[in-house]
């Protein structure tokens, strides 16, 4: 693979399509098994957000460019904001019900359980900095197959793994209120 090739808008819209995708999906499963309807509006985020890389992948730059503007707007005015809200009562929700005495599981990762018994067994800076380093390393594969299909380069990849790691602190410091 020519590593010095240029990226391909075919590669990126692609792999944005197939991500958004893949979001709305996991948002659409998690509404469900949470029954809120806040990740119904997330899922419906990321699916316009697939819809507008659809669009730019036809060829349909301009649209494409006015389709993610509007659903980033979207994101910033409606999301965003119940997101913030809805966080920290999830947490506090779980730190009611998950018994700590239990070990982390896997799939503890994909919910706040996580969050609450590594708090219990390591204290709040500790259980941060392994919370945020465990969702920096899921993500590492995405950013991995990005730059291999050269739809980002390797310093901007470098560059997303510490900004994630560092987002997966202040996430975490929002997340705490709850407890």
């Amino acid at each position: 693979m020519d590593l010095n090739a240029p990226i391909s808008t075919t590669n990126i819209f692609g792999f944005m399509i197939v991500f958004m995708i893949i979001t709305t999906v996991f948002f659409i499963y998690h509404a469900r098994k949470t029954k809120k309807n806040m990740y119904y509006t997330g899922s419906g985020l990321c699916g316009s957000m697939a819809f507008a890389f659809l669009v730019g992948a036809l060829g349909q730059y301009l649209l494409s460019l006015i389709l993610l503007a509007v659903s980033a707007l979207f994101g910033i005015i409606v999301v965003y904001p119940r997101a913030m809200r809805a966080m920290p009562e999830e947490v506090a929700k779980a730190k009611n019900t998950v018994d700590t005495s239990e070990s982390i599981r896997f799939k503890d990762f994909f919910s706040v359980n996580a969050m609450v018994k590594l708090e219990k067994k390591y204290g709040e800076y500790k259980a941060m900095v392994i919370w945020s380093a465990v969702g920096t390393v899921f993500f590492v594969p995405v950013l991995f197959v990005m730059v291999l299909l050269r739809v980002i380069s390797l310093p901007f990849g470098v560059g997303a793994v510490v900004f994630a790691f560092i987002s997966g602190l202040t996430m975490y410091r929002r997340m705490r209120k709850g407890l």
